[in-house]
C-alpha cells in the first residue's frame, strides 16, 4: 500500500515501471503558459502521478523538487501487465467501460493540500483510469488541480475533460505535455507554484 500522512510518504518499494507502456518516443516540446490565476496555492502542494514506464515519475519528481511539494504514486491494486499490447488492450477496455480500477494509494489528510498537481501518460487520448479513481476518492472542493502529461505526441487537451469530471468542486487548470526539453520551472513559476 502506498500512503501519505503528515509529511511522510511511503511507497510500495517496487518499480512497476520496468517495461514499455502505451506511449511513443518523446519529442521536444515548447511549453505555453496557460492563462491562469497567478497564485493558485498559498498552501501545500501534492504532486500525484501514475507512471507505467518511469517517464511520468521522472517529471513528477522534477515538479515536486521545484515546488517543495509532497509526491505520491498512484499504484493500481492489480498491476498492468509487462507486455505493451496487453497493457493497451486493458487500458482501452477500462476506458470504453468507464472502469475505476482499485488503487493502493491513500492520502490520510487531503485537507492539508491546496494544490494537487496530477501527472499521467496519455492512453487512448485519456488519462489512465486509475488517475480518476484517485481523484474521485477525495472531496476536492475548493482545491486547485493542475495537470501534466507525458506523451510522445498526444496533446493533453482531450484528457482534461476526464480530470474535470472526476475532480468535482476543484478548479482544474489544464497543464502541459512535458518532455525532457520542457522548461518546467518557467511553467510552474507562471502558475505561482515556485516558492520564493
Amino acid at each position: 500500500v502506498t500512503a501519505i500522512g503528515a509529511g511522510m510518504v511511503l511507497t510500495n518499494g517496487g518499480d512497476n515501471d520496468v517495461t514499455t507502456g502505451p506511449s511513443v518516443p518523446e519529442t521536444p516540446d515548447v511549453p505555453d503558459t496557460p492563462d491562469v490565476p497567478t497564485s493558485p496555492s498559498d498552501g501545500r502542494v501534492l504532486v500525484v502521478y501514475f507512471s507505467k514506464t518511469g517517464t511520468t515519475e521522472v517529471q513528477a519528481q522534477r515538479i515536486a523538487d521545484l515546488t517543495g511539494g509532497d509526491i505520491l504514486e498512484i499504484v493500481p491494486t492489480v498491476p498492468y501487465p509487462g507486455d505493451y499490447s496487453a497493457t493497451t488492450e486493458i487500458a482501452q477496455e477500462e476506458l470504453r467501460n468507464d472502469v475505476r480500477p482499485a488503487i493502493d494509494t491513500k492520502v490520510e489528510d487531503m485537507g492539508q493540500y491546496d494544490t494537487i498537481v496530477v501527472g499521467y501518460p496519455i492512453w487512448w487520448n485519456a488519462p489512465p483510469m486509475a488517475v480518476l479513481t484517485f481523484l474521485e476518492d477525495y472531496d476536492l472542493t475548493g482545491k486547485t488541480v493542475v495537470t501534466f502529461c507525458t506523451s510522445g505526441g498526444s496533446s493533453i487537451l482531450n484528457s482534461t475533460s476526464y480530470i474535470e469530471g472526476s475532480a468535482e468542486g476543484a478548479t482544474v487548470i489544464e497543464g502541459q505535455r512535458i518532455t525532457q526539453s520542457t522548461d518546467v520551472r518557467s511553467w510552474l513559476d507562471g502558475l505561482g507554484l515556485i516558492p520564493e
